[in-house]
């Protein structure tokens, strides 16, 4: 897992990477994470909301985005890839290894996964 610096401004996430579908949400948060295995995480937002994210770059190659909304009324960890990503279910498995986190640890997937 490469771990993909953005700028330390605030940006706008379609700015910074394609991959903004998401697809999964996990229960950890961005401290947990970035003291759980190293992952930084930038200030940005959307059109939604100010955000956390970290731009991962997956083993397998796939660029993933792992995006936590900060106002969300469900909080949660989002895995966004781009939006023709084929093998969503196999990201997922991927992300959840690399991060050493259970499947237990996801509460909601895309219904079509």
């Amino acid at each position: 897992m490469t771990n993909i610096s953005a700028s330390n401004k605030l940006v706008e996430l379609v700015e910074v990477t394609s991959a903004v579908v998401p697809i999964a949400v996990f229960q950890q948060s961005p401290a947990e994470l970035s003291e759980q295995n190293s992952i930084e995480f930038q200030d940005g937002f959307d059109d939604l909301d100010y955000l956390k994210f970290s731009l991962l770059q997956l083993p397998s190659g796939k660029p993933t985005t792992l995006v936590y909304h900060q106002n969300s009324p469900n909080p949660g960890v989002e895995i966004c890839v781009i939006a023709d990503e084929s093998n969503r279910e196999g990201v997922i498995q991927e992300v959840m290894q690399l991060l050493n986190l259970p499947t237990t640890a996801l509460i909601c997937v895309h219904p079509e996964i």
